[in-house]
């Protein structure tokens, strides 16, 4: 396919055969400019490979694959990494062209206090509207594969996706979403395997992921762009809600299911049951991941039956099987606000029958501590992790004790974010915004962790 495929209401993109192999080209020229997004900031770019705006009741199943041949020579080095082919002194800006400054510029066009509408941020390969217009330059930020934009009962099932550019399936206000018994087979950079941004009523049924970034990320939109989810910033957020996660496998990647970064929305009423996770290079089955500027809330979380019999990572790293992390990339990365602090939740979360190997640690809470110190005794003024339940499960050793045994681990990190001082016990003074996980029934490497009976 010379360019993408375009559902409109009431189609179903069937493929019959299970040889039958859909290839798109990887020519920017090919993808027009469509209202789409990147990294869950709207903006007028490369069309995905299988799109649809506002339509009902569309389709794509069948036995088929779909190729979008992204390689080191095509898509992937746009991240700018020699590890995906990168290179910087080539001719050819398929292999030296970098997203970082159109990224950075693009997060930073949510900020709320140099609110760019989304008319104005027009990317794609040479558009012909918009601020760019006519001038001969091309994006460099990737398409996603599937990016269905406000449609309502979407159902993908059966087929394979491999070889994505960036994000595979990943619906933007989307509505009765099914997506049922698919493969996604694409260990690139950024390949989350379905990331639902701003979409309520999805079903994720008897997948396999095995992807280089998360198997499955719920989002909301990131900075400005989450708290106000509209073209010119006045719109109000628009969560991520009523979700169901079940009986899948997951192979490679960072995070078996996720709740953010790009959170700033809000996600809640998130099930996941019946899940096998078998990658030793797991960073978390359950991935928590916002910070003080990106805000947000995550409520109302349930994982059970939950199966990871390998373990997850256990290097010296900030993650576990279990992440509440609250200071993801720090709060000076360029997708905070300039107007300040924007406190975030993590709260209401209920795990059981969780079966884990070895991990970093069991359940591990990076924090920034001046986050979670209330600034004075009105309520609100803190970010919180709090009523984190586990019941009925049981981990392998903890790589951060010394023991081998401890249940949570502490992380009291710094505003990069990316380093500090992990402990085995919460932190001193209280922080008024952290509350100890409950543990009922849980043991670590045979040693029984619970702080509560049932």
């Amino acid at each position: 396919m010379n360019g993408p495929i375009t559902l409109l209401s009431n189609v179903n993109l069937y493929l019959e055969s299970a040889d039958t192999v859909v290839l798109f080209g990887t020519d920017p020229a090919f993808y027009p400019t469509v209202l789409t997004h990147f990294e869950a900031n709207p903006c007028y770019n490369y069309s995905p490979f299988l799109y649809a705006y506002q339509a009902n009741n569309i389709a794509v199943t069948g036995l088929g694959t779909f190729d979008g041949q992204a390689s080191k020579t095509a898509w992937w080095p746009w991240k700018g990494s020699t590890t995906y082919g990168n290179d910087p002194g080539s001719a050819n800006p398929i292999i030296s062209g970098n997203q970082a400054a159109e990224s950075d510029a693009l997060k930073n066009s949510a900020d709320e206090q140099s609110y760019l509408p989304w008319s104005e941020r027009v990317l794609g390969y040479t558009p012909a509207f918009g601020p760019n217009a006519n001038t001969g330059k091309m994006s460099f930020l990737r398409p996603n594969f599937v990016g269905f934009w406000g449609c309502k009962a979407v159902l993908i099932e059966g087929v394979t996706f491999t070889r994505s550019p960036m994000w595979i399936v990943a619906p933007v206000l989307c509505t009765d979403v099914t997506v049922r018994g698919v493969t996604v087979e694409s260990l690139g950079t950024n390949n989350d395997g379905c990331d639902p941004v701003c979409c309520s009523g999805v079903l994720i049924d008897g997948c396999t992921f095995n992807t280089g970034d998360d198997c499955i990320a719920i989002k909301s939109g990131r900075g400005g762009d989450g708290f106000n989810f509209s073209p010119d910033g006045t719109g109000g957020p628009r969560p991520s809600y009523n979700i169901v996660i079940q009986n899948c496998k997951m192979a490679e990647g960072h995070g078996g299911v996720t709740l953010g970064s790009e959170i700033s929305g809000g996600v809640y009423n998130v099930y996941a049951q019946n899940i096998t996770m078998s990658s030793t290079n797991l960073y978390a089955a359950l991935r928590l991941k916002s910070n003080s500027g990106i805000g947000g809330y995550i409520r109302n979380i349930y994982m059970r039956n939950i199966n990871v019999p390998a373990g997850t990572s256990t290097a010296n790293n900030l993650y576990g099987a279990l992440l509440l992390d609250g200071n993801y990339n720090g709060y000076a990365s360029p997708q905070q606000n300039s107007g300040g602090t924007r406190n975030y939740e993590m709260r209401d979360i209920f795990v059981s029958g969780f079966q884990c190997g070895p991990s970093n640690a069991p359940i591990f809470i990076n924090i920034y501590a001046p986050d979670l110190a209330a600034a004075s005794s009105a309520p609100g003024e803190n970010c919180i992790i709090k009523d984190i339940n586990v019941r009925h499960s049981s981990f392998g050793t903890t790589a951060r004790d010394p023991a081998g045994v401890a249940a949570v681990v502490y992380n009291l990190g710094v505003q990069s974010g990316k380093a500090g001082t992990p402990q085995l016990s919460a932190p001193e003074p209280e922080l008024a915004g952290l509350q100890a996980p409950t543990l009922i029934d849980v043991t670590v490497n045979g040693s029984d962790q619970s702080t509560a009976t049932a």
